[in-house]
């Protein structure tokens, strides 16, 4: 429990800095809208676009003429899915193997601390990390939203925002079992990095590229979808929320049978 208070009080800064800085780029799209709502320009020159780009894109079907259709595209198409899961792939890396490299591991194991702690305090952290990231964007986007006078509201702002626990948490979880097994959090940092990278593009050339049809349910980004206009695919939200559980806890095992250099 110390622990756990400990990484908890650890994170406020980091959160304030990551939900800040996403929130304030999402102030400015929303503060843009209006200008854009003016015109249907940007409709036609998004619907001018290919199909297959629009896809590989994740904006296929986007509407600018909605709010919610212009953050769909502006943010819960690519910055946030990017941004949020870099967070955690960070704290992830950081949790073992940026502690073992920094020698903080060792100091900690020679309290009366058990590994298996070490690993749920993380995930713990992680995921109070993410939550309070999302509801510091979800401010900066709802409040000003309304002061705008537009008609987006709070249950569709916490949809879009919710859909990106589990997606986030994945990646996370990911780098945390990585980082229990390697020396080096670079070394989690960049598999998991380019695994998210490599998800994003092999869901977008799948809509035009055949050969890459049968890899794309393997992306998070094809059960992924911007839940401000349909709401949150709770089917895929809970499978992929147990798989991190599963990834993450796996850490576990993986730390206790590894030695410690200082």
């Amino acid at each position: 429990m110390a622990l756990t208070a400990y990484l908890l009080r650890r994170q406020i800064k980091p959160v304030l800095i990551w939900g800040a800085s996403i929130g304030l780029m999402a102030l400015w799209v929303v503060l843009y809208y209006p200008s854009i709502a003016k015109t249907d320009f940007f409709q036609q020159y998004l619907e001018a676009i290919p199909e297959q780009m629009r896809a590989f894109l994740n904006v296929l079907g986007g509407d600018v003429s909605t709010i919610q259709g212009f953050l769909g595209i502006e943010l819960f198409s690519l910055v946030l899915p990017v941004s949020i899961p870099f967070y955690a792939v960070v704290l992830g890396s950081r949790a073992i193997a940026g502690a073992e490299q920094q020698g903080r591991l060792e100091i900690l194991l020679s309290a009366p601390v058990r590994r298996s702690e070490i690993v749920v305090a993380t995930v713990v952290e992680m995921l109070a990390g993410i939550a309070a990231i999302l509801v510091l964007i979800g401010l900066f986007t709802w409040i000003p939203a309304k002061a705008v006078g537009t008609d987006l509201t709070i249950g569709q702002t916490a949809s879009g925002l919710v859909a990106l626990l589990p997606f986030s948490f994945f990646f996370g979880a990911l780098a945390l079992l990585i980082s229990s097994a390697a020396r080096r959090s670079g070394i989690s940092t960049s598999i998991v990095g380019g695994a998210l990278v490599a998800m994003y593009f092999i869901n977008g050339f799948a809509g035009f590229v055949e050969s890459m049809r049968p890899l794309q349910k393997a992306s998070l980004f094809y059960h992924y979808r911007s839940a401000l206009v349909g709401g949150v695919n709770w089917h895929a939200w809970f499978v992929i929320l147990v798989i991190s559980f599963v990834l993450a806890l796996g850490a576990i095992p993986v730390f206790n049978r590894r030695d410690i250099y200082g």
